[in-house]
């Protein structure tokens, strides 16, 4: 049996950890993949789950630096 290494792999969260961490309602989250809008998902079946990596990229992409 080979093992895996935690390092490399991917963080997988759930919406209400979306949530907590970037303030947009569960609901809204719903919506916008029921639009195909918003923050890139994953889904399995009924398993929907996000990124971790990815949210945080999308973050810094999107930060506005001040003078």
């Amino acid at each position: 049996m080979q093992t895996v290494s935690n390092e490399k792999l991917p963080n997988y969260v759930d919406e209400y950890m979306v949530s907590k961490i970037t303030g947009i309602k569960v609901s809204t989250l719903r919506d916008q993949r029921f639009r195909r809008k918003g923050l890139p998902f994953i889904k399995i079946g009924r398993l929907v789950r996000y990124d971790l990596d990815v949210i945080i990229e999308i973050f810094k992409k999107n930060t506005v630096k001040c003078d």
